[in-house]
């Protein structure tokens, strides 16, 4: 057998190897594995990374229902889950995330992550612009700063804020307090202090009107919740009016129905 001869048959093994890397490349590209039937997440929102409030150097989706505005849930990612990207399927972990974009998620939700069965970048939608927010809240170390260290006094000086960004919207104010409201504090925010009479799934924000700086806000009423002690009610009134009065045109915050919150 001339050298050449066995030139010739190494190049076109060479070759059918590398045709076969490239099918096989393909076919991985351009079928993924259809998605389960046991999926019960399907939302679209943003993704975020290192948002104050969550866990570090982590994926979150933003998202909304009706009613609740930035809803938040953690992403996780596993070989089986496929991101689709300019009509393109990929890996996710072949993907370059960027903090903002456009994102539709299908996959199996428990606790509040969702492990992610395919996810579809919406390479027509523009990044969302985030808003910096704070929520306040009641923060017992603060309190004890306050009374001198030796006993709590409840003082609605002591609700002071939590740092969050949401999508910017057209009811900035309304996102706040129904963020706050759902009284989500991260276990980092309760180790330095922060607690909350919040959330309580009965109590709602129903409208907000805003006329010549005069917030009004409406709520549900829920007996046994919206009454109570004085010293309570101060600290949930406090903690609902300096969240609202941080957008600069709110200068009085009213409330409806005009007996809740009574001690």
């Amino acid at each position: 057998m001339t050298l050449n001869l066995l030139k010739n048959i190494a190049a076109v093994v060479v070759l059918i190897l590398i045709g076969l890397a490239v099918e096989r490349f393909a076919i991985r590209r351009e079928s993924p594995p259809p998605i389960p039937q046991e999926t019960n997440f399907d939302f679209t929102g943003h993704i975020v990374r290192n948002n104050p409030g969550l866990k570090p150097d982590t994926w979150y989706l933003i998202y909304e229902k009706p009613g609740q505005p930035a809803l938040n849930v953690e992403l996780k990612f596993d070989e089986k889950s496929f991101c689709f990207v300019n009509d393109q399927s990929i890996f996710c972990s072949e993907y370059t995330f960027t903090v903002g974009q456009a994102i539709h998620v299908e996959g199996v939700e428990k606790d509040n992550i969702v492990l992610i069965r395919q996810m579809i970048v919406l390479e027509d939608v523009e990044p969302a612009k985030l808003l910096q927010i704070k929520l306040y809240y009641y923060n017992e170390d603060r309190d004890r700063e306050i009374s001198g260290g030796e006993w709590l006094s409840l003082d609605p000086e002591a609700v002071i804020p939590v740092e969050r960004q949401i999508p910017t919207t057209m009811t900035p104010i309304q996102d706040a307090i129904r963020l706050l409201i759902r009284g989500e504090l991260s276990s980092e925010e309760r180790d330095e202090g922060f607690m909350t009479e919040f959330p309580n799934e009965d109590f709602k924000l129903l409208g907000a009107n805003l006329k010549a700086g005069v917030l009004t806000l409406e709520f549900t009423e829920v007996p046994g919740f919206t009454m109570g002690g004085s010293a309570r009610i101060r600290l949930m009134t406090a903690s609902i009016t300096k969240t609202a009065k941080q957008f600069s045109e709110v200068k009085t915050v009213k409330f409806l129905p005009e007996e809740i919150f009574q001690p």
